[in-house]
């Protein structure tokens, strides 16, 4: 089963001219769903979706009764797929497998593009692809909630992630220049729960962490905890897509960091170089801007501020680090005859 049942449908969200047949597109989109669209919504949710359209839609596919909600989000997730499965179709219109080989058909008043003209034509289709898959994100986002979507907001394609402090996209991109990319964000989840269970927790000790996620949760955060908060949100983004980038297909552009979904030769050639994602990630981590300097402006803060934070300076692991009053070393400058430690 798939998500379209017509090349009308299908051209609604990306033209094709009148000779397409539907049956040469059907594979391309399976395959779309398979390769793209699936981790977007998590297996689970996508079959919902799935069987709701193909059992509650008429072979041109209207509308027959599906359940309001997912006829609202369809939209959203076929016009992705459409790009998608253009992607994917597109090296191989025009050219058929058979037992002579690989041929290659003309018509009688066309003939084959370009080589260069197809990969221009791939790069474009992926790269709507991959927008319109964040628009989706962005939606489901938005709108998601234990009763609404409720399968999708309980699974781990939630871009949006309770019980920490950089939740969101919308938090991250304040911080790294991820252009609001949910795609992205997904991939960064992991090192950011990583990143919060770890290092976060040795900075501010267990209670002063549990009493931050408690109060970003409930939407009850004191002044004082929205202070720490913006101390601690750059480390975790910047470190976090410093951990990231090098697991995936990005590029750098004026937009910041863009998550490729295909690693294929076309997407290789905008892909960013191996100087630039050097360069990338010397930024995130060093440097007046980078993770190591955020992560002593928290240190610094809370030494300073002891006293408002007592989660912190009564537990047992700040103590251990910090056993005695704190002592405080004069900055270094080039025209000094020491250097101070």
């Amino acid at each position: 089963m798939i998500l379209f049942k017509t090349i009308d449908e299908f051209r609604k969200h990306v033209t094709v001219d009148a000779n397409m047949h539907f049956e040469l597109l059907a594979p391309f989109i399976k395959d779309g769903q398979d390769l793209y669209i699936k981790d977007l919504l998590g297996e689970d949710f996508f079959n919902i979706i799935l069987e709701d359209y193909n059992a509650h839609t008429d072979a041109e596919g209207a509308d027959t009764g599906m359940d309001a909600d997912n006829l609202v989000l369809l939209p959203y997730i076929q016009k992705s797929l459409a790009y998608y499965a253009a992607f994917l179709a597109l090296p191989h219109l025009g050219a058929s497998l058979g037992s002579s080989g690989v041929q290659e058909q003309f018509g009688s008043n066309s003939r084959p593009a370009p080589r260069y003209k197809i990969r221009d034509l791939q790069l474009q289709y992926i790269n709507q692809g991959d927008r319109f898959a964040d628009k989706l994100l962005e939606f489901l986002e938005d709108e998601a909630s234990g009763s609404k979507y409720a399968v999708w907001f309980s699974s781990e394609a939630n871009t949006a992630i309770e019980g920490i402090i950089v939740y969101s996209t919308a938090i991250a991109s304040r911080h790294v220049e991820i252009h609001d990319s949910r795609r992205l964000f997904l991939r960064m989840k992991k090192r950011i729960k990583d990143i919060e269970k770890n290092d976060v927790i040795d900075m501010l000790c267990t209670a002063q962490y549990g009493e931050l996620v408690t109060q970003i949760k409930g939407g009850t955060l004191t002044d004082a905890n929205k202070e720490l908060i913006a101390l601690l949100e750059p480390y975790i983004a910047k470190k976090a897509l410093y951990l990231t980038v090098p697991t995936v297909r990005v590029s750098i552009t004026d937009e910041g960091v863009t998550l490729h979904s295909s690693n294929d030769s076309v997407v290789q050639k905008t892909a960013a170089s191996r100087d630039d994602i050097k360069d990338l990630l010397c930024s995130l981590k060093d440097g007046d801007y980078g993770y190591l300097v955020d992560y002593e402006k928290v240190t610094d803060f809370l030494r300073d501020n002891i006293a408002t934070y007592p989660l912190v300076g009564d537990s047992e692991c700040w103590n251990e680090k910090y056993p005695t009053d704190p002592t405080y070393r004069v900055d270094n400058d080039p025209c000094n005859k020491h250097f101070s430690v």
